[in-house]
């Protein structure tokens, strides 16, 4: 019987007569510099992970037995799993004899199931897991960290819009979203805005710190032909032959007439209430006639006639606007009295001083 020659090459015959030369032993990865770690990188120590109990023996072999044990056939290779996802070989010799194991190759970075953990934040961890191949799989979320923000909960606020506020809240995540601006005011601070006169003239006023807008100025660029020169006025009939103008001014009764321009003539009461048609008085003005006043505030009257009077003899009763005090300054102690009753045409007013001389003064109203 013939036996084949088997030809092995000069690493196995040196495995075979030297017994195990691959003895080195497995180097532990470190930790990177900065803590992180990539998957597939080896960066936990031996005290971060937690290692199960027990590997993988490998696949079942002819012989567990050590070198020297019989083998059947010569030349014949036998590999085995070992250590961390590597492998090792041994070689039946001529002589029918199993050699040594060699050193195990091809090893992972860790064991199946291992755990690594690492800081995170300020105050969190974060931790990974070796996968079936031995290698470390993506660190996940960090947890148990104090949210950037600085505590869950926490407001703050800040100015948005005009003059309106808006807060947002801190979350385990960081902050949450600004909400919507609330408290806002009416105008932008410091913008303006104008509107039309009566006279064809323009008025402007301010928007206040506060985004609130402030009163309107007096009008000016309107026509200014039935008041003295410059005066702006209040037009309540343009007619040619019975047109009536309110000049703005704050003169006393006794020189009213001096706010109307050559051509025009302070108004008598009956002009007035014939010519005012449906406008309504924006300033406080003189008349032509000493109205007397009488009755209590909310029910009194301007009338031709003496009774009851109770206005001083160089400040009768007089045209005046809503407001007690128009833009000149001048004052009607009272406003919304009627015209020789208590309840029709109550444009009327006056008459007492308001201390500081305002209510002895007014405009004009002048007709042609």
């Amino acid at each position: 019987m013939s036996r084949s020659l088997y030809v092995f090459p000069l690493g196995l015959l040196m495995l075979v007569a030297c017994g195990d030369p691959y003895a080195a032993p497995k180097t532990d990865g470190g930790v990177s510099a900065d803590g992180g770690g990539t998957p597939g990188k080896e960066t936990g120590s031996d005290e971060d992970s937690e290692v199960p109990p027990g590997k993988d023996s490998g696949a079942p072999l002819e012989d567990e037995g050590t070198p020297g044990d019989p083998c059947s056939s010569s030349g014949k290779v036998e590999n085995a799993a070992c250590g961390d996802c590597g492998k090792r070989v041994r070689v039946c010799g001529s002589d029918l004899k199993w050699s040594s194991w060699s050193a195990c190759e091809g090893e992972g970075i860790c064991s199946p199931g291992a755990v690594d953990k690492e800081a995170c934040g300020t105050s969190g961890n974060r931790s990974r897991t070796c996968s079936s191949t031995c290698t470390w799989g993506s660190f996940g979320a960090c947890v148990g960290d104090a949210p950037s923000c600085g505590f869950v909960g926490k407001t703050e606020s800040e100015a948005c819009g005009m003059c309106g506020t808006r807060t947002r809240t801190c979350a385990s995540t960081g902050w949450g979203s600004w909400g919507s601006c609330s408290g806002e005011g009416v105008c932008t601070a410091g913008a303006t805005e104008s509107a039309s006169c009566t006279d064809g003239g323009t008025k402007s006023r301010t928007c206040s710190a506060t985004c609130t807008w402030g009163s309107y100025g007096a009008c000016t660029g309107g026509s200014t032909g039935a008041c003295a020169s410059g005066t702006p006025r209040q037009t309540f009939s343009s007619s040619a032959f019975s047109g009536m103008w309110g000049c703005a001014g704050k003169v006393k009764w006794t020189t009213a007439d001096t706010l109307c321009a050559p051509g025009y003539h302070l108004c008598t009461a009956a002009e007035f209430q014939a010519r005012r048609s449906f406008t309504t008085p924006n300033h406080h003005y003189w008349s032509d006639d000493y109205m007397s006043g009488s009755g209590t505030e909310g029910a009194c009257k301007a009338s031709k006639s003496s009774t009851g009077n109770f206005c001083p003899i160089d400040a009768p009763m007089r045209v005046c606007g809503t407001a007690k005090t128009d833009a000149s300054g001048n004052y009607c102690t009272w406003v919304s009295c009627g015209y020789e009753s208590t309840s029709s045409s109550l444009y009327w007013g006056g008459c007492n001083d308001d201390g500081l001389g305002g209510g002895l003064t007014a405009g004009a109203l002048c007709c042609n």
